[in-house]
């Protein structure tokens, strides 16, 4: 882990940082990360589980150890689809870009969590 600029990734942090991860999950398993503007880091996995956590524990707020949260794309699109996640700082609305060329956007609960990340609406590039 890291954080800097777009031109200098680790011009705040130095070098790069050790992150821990879920239970029974490895690197490879993450589709995409996001901070929110409280800067909880949402990482979504391609099983279609996500987590909450910290930049060093990244899933210390969605509890350690318990039951995994789910979400989905777009109705009709698979994990394998989605191009990239994100989160608006602004409102912490999130937002996932698919292959088909459309995107779909979905709210946060006011505590920071998803109540799902599915797409609550979807639209043509």
């Amino acid at each position: 882990m890291s954080w800097g600029s777009s031109s200098d990734l680790d011009a705040t942090s130095g070098p790069a940082q050790a992150f821990s991860m879920p239970a029974g999950k490895t690197t490879n398993d993450i589709l995409g990360m996001a901070m929110s503007s409280a800067g909880d880091v949402y990482t979504w996995y391609l099983d279609g589980t996500y987590s909450i956590g910290t930049p060093t524990d990244l899933d210390s707020v969605s509890g350690s150890g318990g039951a995994p949260l789910e979400w989905s794309p777009a109705g009709g699109i698979s994990v394998t689809e989605v191009l990239g996640i994100a989160i608006r700082k602004s409102d912490d609305r999130v937002f996932a870009w698919y292959a088909d060329g459309t995107y779909s956007s979905g709210p946060t609960s006011p505590s920071s969590r998803p109540a799902s990340c599915s797409a609550e609406s979807t639209s043509a590039a």
